[in-house]
């Protein structure tokens, strides 16, 4: 049995690295190497001194091509193959009313969460040929359910899902699936409790601020699991451009 090859995304934190950290937990055999990817990267050199035969980080802003090219080249450089590519990373962007949010804010956050993925896939798609592979995004609640003053986040996510239904239509060996990870103890979080009070509206944030406060937040390797499920047993036919919840039924036997 051949191990797999699987590139992560927003790799030094949250989801990210909890995937990072269950893919290496798997053996050898099931995981040959994780390229994980990030424009920072701590927390990553802390698990190589562990898996350096497994884990190669890449220091980088994943919103620019090379970023992705250099991960796609390590992957084929040190495992010959790549099976998985896991679309994770993203950025809040800008909150606050549509009328009054800078558009150059506005194009950094589809820079980092739709463009990114573009680019990624183009680079990706000729090997993930190869092995019949699977391409996994991370998409928001957001993106299906529009909250006041924060269009720029949803609109990027909304753009992700569509890239995720249209692509089955134009390819059907690669499968894709977006996987909404619920609400879930990450730096984004902590990122709207510190600063975002004075740009949401009163009701979202103290609805917000009291799932945490009441410990009810889902930590980072919950989801993180079916992730892994999916890169390593593959998107069943069915899930091929969908968007599924983390925890969604039809996705157990697979998690």
């Amino acid at each position: 049995m051949v191990g797999k090859a699987i590139i992560v995304t927003g790799a030094n934190g949250g989801i990210g690295f909890s995937i990072t950290q269950q893919l290496l937990a798997k053996p050898a055999e099931t995981v040959a190497l994780v390229v994980a990817i990030d424009l920072h990267d701590h927390r990553l050199r802390c698990l190589l001194d562990r898996h350096q035969d497994r884990l190669e980080v890449v220091c980088g802003d994943i919103s620019r091509r090379e970023s992705s090219q250099k991960a796609v080249d390590a992957a084929i450089s040190r495992a010959g193959r790549l099976d998985s590519i896991i679309l994770n990373a993203g950025i809040q962007g800008p909150t606050g009313s549509i009328l009054k949010t800078d558009v150059e804010a506005w194009k950094k956050c589809f820079d980092v969460n739709f463009f990114s993925l573009v680019h990624s896939i183009q680079v990706a798609a000729p090997h993930l040929h190869e092995s019949k592979g699977s391409i996994i995004m991370t998409t928001s609640g957001v993106s299906l359910s529009p909250f006041p003053e924060w269009g720029a986040y949803g609109s990027s996510k909304a753009a992700m899902n569509y890239l995720n239904m249209a692509w089955p239509k134009e390819d059907q060996i690669v499968r894709s699936v977006c996987i909404r990870p619920g609400i879930v103890d990450t730096g984004l979080q902590k990122e709207v409790r510190d600063e975002l009070q004075n740009s949401l509206p009163e009701k979202t944030y103290t609805w917000l601020k009291g799932i945490h406060d009441r410990g009810e937040l889902l930590r980072p390797d919950q989801p993180a699991r079916t992730f892994v499920a999916f890169a390593l047993g593959g998107i069943p036919e069915e899930l091929t451009g969908k968007v599924v919840d983390w925890n969604d039924p039809k996705i157990t036997h697979v998690r």
